[in-house]
């Protein structure tokens, strides 16, 4: 529908002007956030924030029967693989199959950085894909792995050739952006490409639920309007996720999560976005 799928994402700055501080009074934030001419405050550096990986590899990871190789040194995966208990307590939560493990990392050293890391990357797809037999793998990027300069890219289209499923690479370097969930859409995107498929039928009760962890509220919720959620993307397999071209629309419960993927599924299939605030307040 006139909007082609890219391998990389344009960060959030650019896309959504986004902002992370302001400074200023109120009239001129709405004036300059109508006008799309928002800029980052004189605050121009954090080290407290999130992570532009932590959240690519969240997404990615918790894709039921996928691997996530982690192309980074093995402080920035330590920080990520807090997940690991997270999404077998949300696959109990949610009444699904036990979630395991599923995921490495190639542990860039001193020595990667001097004379690359792309080999060590190769052993490290082929190691996941004979661990875990996965029905995709993505590569997430890092910090390092983008200041070495490795062509992922070029890596992920070589294994996809040789292994035969889909090898994508989600580049999510921290550097790239100063906001951070500019990570979500860069998983989001890999989702797209490599597990979502055109609709072959509308399934017009089937609602598209972006959310993060959490008990499965919606089911019940939907269930009394005769919809039922498609609950994406923690614990769902491939095949559960290929459907979220056909549902009847898409509602995403955090604005920071999911808009990237509601307004592809909306320009590519057709399927509509929910756009309306978060239910919260006394009214």
């Amino acid at each position: 529908m006139g909007l082609a799928l890219q391998k990389k994402v344009e960060i959030r700055e650019s896309r959504l002007h986004t902002i992370l501080t302001y400074n200023g009074d109120s009239k001129g934030l709405d004036k300059a956030s109508r006008e799309n001419k928002l800029k980052i405050g004189r605050f121009k550096f954090s080290q407290c924030g999130n992570c532009q990986e932590g959240c690519a590899f969240m997404q990615v990871y918790s894709v039921h029967d996928a691997a996530v190789v982690s192309h980074s040194p093995i402080g920035c995966y330590a920080n990520v693989s807090e997940r690991f208990l997270g999404m077998a307590n949300v696959a109990t939560l949610r009444g699904k199959d036990s979630f395991s493990h599923h995921s490495l990392c190639t542990n860039i050293q001193e020595s990667d950085t001097i004379y690359g890391g792309a080999n060590k990357l190769r052993h490290a797809v082929e190691e996941a894909y004979r661990r875990y037999n996965p029905k995709v793998i993505y590569i997430t990027t890092s910090c390092a792995s983008g200041i070495v300069g490795d062509d992922v890219q070029a890596v992920a289209e070589e294994m996809t050739d040789e292994l035969g499923i889909p090898v994508f690479a989600v580049e999510c370097e921290g550097f790239k952006s100063r906001i951070w969930s500019t990570g979500f859409d860069a998983a989001f995107n890999g989702i797209l490409q490599t597990a979502v498929k055109p609709p072959k039928k509308k399934q017009p009760d089937l609602v598209n639920i972006f959310n993060f962890s959490g008990v499965d509220s919606f089911t019940p919720l939907l269930k009394t309007i005769g919809l039922r959620p498609n609950y994406l993307v923690e614990t769902r397999s491939v095949d559960e996720i290929s459907q979220m071209a056909e549902a009847a629309c898409t509602a995403t419960i955090c604005e920071t999560l999911a808009t990237f993927v509601g307004d592809r599924l909306e320009k590519l299939y057709g399927v509509p976005q929910v756009i309306a605030p978060a239910p919260y307040g006394i009214q």
